[in-house]
């Protein structure tokens, strides 16, 4: 089976592509508590758009403290494993405490035997997974220490569970603010929590790493339709774009995601009142999209951590192959700049008693990745995917969306049109 760890090296061999890859799960140790990690690491690596753009970053394109870990170069060691090259250099590392000592398998690297080879992608349509031939598992550890360091162990501590949202939410503003330069006077300081939070508030020109994958940027506005007076406009900055749940349950009617994503960016308001003519009932909220990611990731809120089989049958059901941001948000020519708008369905991130589990695409194998931790197994379609998620009841919280220019072959599209498309047709969830 191809491995979900991968990305194309050009120092490959000839034949590579016909090679039986190995799988390399995650390593989550009784009482470590690493499931929440996993699943962005997973996501993370399984992003085409993240993959490729973190592999090939230069290794001075970013400032890290010089007394603790780097998440940034955490995550690229972990990457730089899977290719079988050896770990990013993070500079210096604090001593590991003993219990953290005893959760890590993975050897440390070492400043001797020559420079570092960085490896070089091959961009192409068929790039995927490729691991070594090593069949043991890595654990997070490394990454888990910078993540708690930048918090002053106050949280992500070894053992205690943390939320998968929360986490991407926050390594991502921790690579943001790690590519700062000095001119922002942020780069000089170590990374910790204040800094990550100062840097939220600091554009990046141009786009860093985080922002460039999965920086998403809209303009709300008040509209009359009577009179045409624009109310002032809002913007708003994020990683993740949120619906809630029970808004989307709401509709009497079974509707895609595209209709329920529309409903809730273009409201009327029938409470408010046109400031300019008075008139009641006309006033509607418009959100404009100004910036599009090569990633759309939708974060979902769930009112309950124990919804019914037909709530998470109605969420499972919306999911569509492909979204159109126009059709979604309004737009302009200028928003969708590096892409056309269309957005492939890649993967999603799943919540469930504690427990977090992540399943992604395989473009190459043109079959779905299921990914527990240290366990990683593949599912002949959609629909036996999501009738394994549904008997576990395993809640989906994290969407994700990927650029169409970002994706694989056609044949690997048009099948994923086939395999979602076909859970549509289906009436009910007692048709799983």
């Amino acid at each position: 089976m191809e491995s979900p760890w991968a990305a194309s090296s050009s120092e490959r061999e000839p034949n590579a592509d016909r090679l039986q890859l190995n799988v390399r799960g995650l390593e989550n140790e009784h009482g470590a508590n690493h499931c929440f990690l996993n699943v962005v690491i997973q996501a993370f690596w399984n992003l085409r758009s993240f993959r490729r753009r973190l592999l090939d970053a230069e290794a001075d394109d970013h400032s890290h403290a010089r007394d603790s870990g780097c998440c940034y170069c955490a995550l690229k060691s972990l990457f730089q494993e899977q290719l079988g090259s050896r770990p990013f250099p993070c500079g210096f590392r604090k001593p590991r405490p003993p219990e953290a000592e005893a959760l890590c398998k993975r050897s440390r690297w070492q400043e001797t035997g020559g420079p570092h080879q960085r490896a070089k992608l091959v961009v192409g349509p068929t790039e995927y997974a490729v691991s070594t031939n090593s069949t043991d598992t890595l654990p997070p550890d490394c990454l888990r220490e910078a993540l708690s360091g930048v918090y002053d162990e106050r949280r992500f501590k070894l053992g205690d569970m943390e939320d998968a949202t929360e986490t991407i939410e926050t390594i991502l503003g921790i690579l943001h603010a790690s590519n700062l330069t000095e001119a922002e006077n942020l780069g000089a300081s170590p990374i910790s929590h204040h800094i990550v939070e100062q840097a939220g508030d600091v554009g990046c020109h141009p786009l860093c790493l985080a922002h460039e994958v999965f920086g998403l940027e809209y303009v709300d506005v008040l509209r009359c339709t009577f009179c045409g007076a624009n109310g002032e406009p809002s913007v708003s900055s994020s990683y993740l774009y949120t619906a809630y749940v029970s808004e989307l349950l709401q509709s009497p009617q079974p509707k895609n995601l595209h209709e329920m994503l529309k409903e809730l960016c273009q409201q009327s308001l029938p409470t408010r009142k046109c400031l300019e003519c008075n008139s009641r009932k006309t006033v509607v909220s418009e959100r404009w999209l100004t910036r599009s990611p090569c990633t759309f990731i939708l974060s979902l809120v769930w009112p309950s951590s124990t919804p019914g089989k037909d709530a998470i049958w109605v969420v499972l059901s919306m999911i569509q192959p492909q979204l159109r941001m126009d059709q979604i948000f309004h737009t302009e020519t200028s928003a969708s700049s590096k892409t056309d708008g269309v957005y492939s369905f890649h993967g999603m991130i799943c919540y469930c008693g504690m427990h977090y589990v992540a399943l992604f695409w395989c473009p190459g194998r043109r079959r779905w990745v299921f990914l527990d931790d240290t366990c990683v197994q593949e599912k002949e379609d959609w629909t036996s995917a999501t009738r394994f998620l549904m008997s576990g009841h395993y809640l989906p919280t994290l969407i994700f969306y990927e650029s169409s220019e970002e994706a694989a072959l056609a044949e690997s599209l048009e099948e994923l049109k086939r395999q979602v498309n076909g859970l549509e047709e289906q009436s009910s969830c007692a048709a799983m």
